[in-house]
């Protein structure tokens, strides 16, 4: 074998360093030229990408006299350099001169401040392979230290850039940073670990691991924010964009929610009910499921697993479904970030329950107070968007039954439910109201009525509590007959007029019920020119395994949304004489259309005699009632 020496170097042609001495010297003529030239090279060019020593003091005398507020101008730089003897090591005033008679003009000096930059970091690669050599017959280290001095060396080195100002430099940094951060709070799983490294990656910035966590927040909110859009803009995506649900005007896709309420109200309960809905494909009173065999995800932490478990078999779930369309992680909380993310990649959940804020942020450095407290929620709306699915947060109320915690929750999530108790006269420990207090896909502030089955832990939506909005019973009326009608053809559009033949209300009662149900969510709409709503239908995932109703003297109108395309509306009878006959009388809704089994319940619980108002119904007979929605739709649906 033959040895081979500690300094070997290996073959290179006799010839310098890559440099050009010639642009370094127009360069640093242009400045004595032009002493204004100097801004536009000095954060892009520093003194140590000068190849000769004497161009990198003359540089450096240049930069000195720019932080002072002096022009760069012969006698400016030939006076410094003489104050710190340096005149003569850089070959004295003449240097200087041949410099300034040397150069035309400053023009290119952009174009050679780069060419030296670039010869600068090809001699930074010769040092590297140099280094790397030297570093390899270090038998004195070990193998692990000479690989993190090499990768150090070449990361710090193949990042730099060639960066023309000081805020691109600097924008540089920040993007390198985020870059960093991104990795650290989305593949690390293990919690302790990633506190390890966020604490290097603080050291190596010289930063506190705080500021890198308020600088990642700020980061998340920045992505909610949507592009600036013109008016033409607005309303082409206006036009284009349909709202998604997961239940037609109760929850919708890609969003992130909070349900709270004070303690014992039954929140978890009420969430496994919906999911259960949602597995089946089954509504919610008024609220149409959009599809069938959701896929469902909990973490878990304010309840154990037998209770859970024990949960799930009394309200019927079926085993198979919970096998298949239910998976579920205890204990998990936002340290374990990157779980979750791994978990939506391969089980892609259409519907997520964190059960609770609370106790997923229980390692949280900050308090529910503080607007930080709620970074990990709008790390979820991004999760949202990314991976097609909605994420609830079970969370949990003050003593003024307000959300508990700083507002930032509030202002975090797009969904806001408030689940309590129904303490007006006639109601029972299990009626519970649900209020929508904040929604950014339906209208705001609307109460529901929802009683609680303790025998099956079932929750039955009866509808709206308070229809002050509708007139009178045949509002209420209208708006059950539409839907029952959108109901039995999914994802077929129909105009007002059409709706008019069909369901046999008067154009005026249709027109103002289509407007209710698109405001509450409960309808879709497509909207034509004008960005006016067109056509109206009810949305449907996956095969249909109904076919669509037939219309009274028209045949079946079964064309869904797809196949209809651009075609032309089927033509109807005279909408004149259809308005001129008298409209259908409404059908009244009497207490005994409420199922036996609800109504058996509900008379077991209390002897004293109750209104049917407790229930939101009125009788038909009085004309200005405002109220009585709540059960209509409800009983309608029974």
């Amino acid at each position: 074998m033959v040895a081979i020496p500690h300094d070997f170097t290996p073959t290179v042609p006799d010839v310098l360093p890559p440099c050009c001495l010639e642009a370094e010297e127009s360069v640093l003529g242009g400045i004595l030229l032009e002493p204004g030239a100097i801004d536009q090279i000095k954060f892009r060019l520093k003194p140590e990408h000068f190849y000769l020593p004497t161009h990198r003091t003359i540089y450096e005398a240049c930069l000195k006299a720019v932080e002072k507020n002096l022009p760069t101008d012969l006698l400016t730089v030939t006076d410094y350099l003489n104050n710190h003897n340096q005149l003569d090591k850089i070959g004295g005033k003449t240097k200087l001169v041949n410099l300034l008679t040397r150069c035309v003009s400053a023009v290119n000096i952009d174009h050679l401040a780069g060419l030296i930059c670039q010869k600068a970091l090809r001699r930074s690669l010769i040092e590297l392979g140099n280094s790397t050599i030297h570093l390899g017959y270090s038998n004195e280290l070990e193998i692990d230290e000479v690989l993190g001095i090499v990768r150090k060396k070449t990361e710090r080195l193949t990042g730099l850039e060639l960066i023309q100002t000081e805020d691109e430099n600097r924008f540089s940094r920040f993007n390198k940073l985020i870059d960093k951060l991104k990795n650290i709070y989305t593949k690390i799983v293990e919690p302790d670990y990633r506190l390890f490294c966020l604490q290097e990656l603080a050291s190596e910035v010289s930063k506190s691991t705080r500021f890198l966590e308020d600088l990642y927040a700020r980061h998340l909110v920045k992505k909610v924010v949507s592009p600036l859009m013109s008016y033409e803009e607005l309303k082409q995506v206006a036009r284009s964009s349909t709202k998604e649900w997961l239940h037609q005007g109760l929850f919708p896709k890609r969003t992130t929610g909070v349900l709270y309420g004070t303690g014992g109200i039954l929140k978890t309960k009420l969430l496994y009910q919906i999911c259960k809905s949602l597995i089946q494909g089954k509504n919610l009173g008024e609220f149409t499921a959009t599809g069938e065999k959701r896929r469902i995800m909990v973490y878990q932490g304010d309840e154990r697993e037998s209770d859970m478990a024990s949960a799930l078999e009394i309200m019927g779930y079926d085993e198979g479904d919970i096998g298949q369309y239910i998976k579920t992680r205890f204990n998990w909380s936002f340290e374990h970030m990157p779980l979750l993310i791994q978990d939506l990649q391969e089980f892609k959940p259409d519907f997520v329950i964190i059960d609770s804020l609370t106790f997923s942020s229980r390692f949280s450095s900050y308090n529910e107070n503080e607007v930080a407290y709620a970074r990990p929620i709008l790390e979820l709306t991004g999760l949202a968007n990314e991976h097609n699915t909605s994420f609830m947060l079970v969370h949990h109320a003050n003593r003024n039954g307000d959300i508990r915690g700083s507002s930032a929750i509030f202002n975090a999530v797009s969904e806001v439910w408030k689940i309590e108790k129904d303490v007006s006269q006639f109601a029972t420990p299990n009626d519970r109201l649900l209020t929508v207090e904040k929604s950014r896909s339906r209208s705001s502030g609307k109460k529901y009525r929802v009683i609680f089955e303790p025998d099956n832990l079932d929750f039955v939506f009866l509808g709206e509590q308070d229809k002050d909005n509708l007139e009178n019973q045949t509002d209420v009326n209208c708006r059950a007959s539409i839907l029952e009608y959108l109901r039995k053809s999914p994802n077929v559009p129909y105009t007002c007029e059409e709706l008019v033949h069909y369901v046999k209300y008067s154009r005026s009662f249709i027109a103002k019920a289509l407007s209710l149900l698109v405001c509450d969510g409960l309808v879709n709409c497509k909207r034509g020119s004008g960005n006016r709503a067109s056509t109206f239908y009810l949305s449907f995932d996956g095969a249909i395994q109904f076919a669509a109703p037939a219309a009274p003297h028209e045949g079946v109108r079964g064309q869904t949304l797809e196949q209809q395309g651009g075609a032309a509306a089927e033509p109807l009878p005279s909408m004149e004489s259809s308005l001129a006959a008298p409209a259908a009388p409404p059908r009244k809704i009497t207490f005994f259309e409420i199922s036996n089994r609800t109504r058996k319940k509900r008379s077991s619980r209390s002897s004293k005699p109750r209104k049917l108002t407790q229930y939101g119904l009125r009788c038909c007979s009085s004309p200005k009632s405002k109220r009585g929605a709540a059960g209509a739709a409800g009983a309608a649906k029974k």
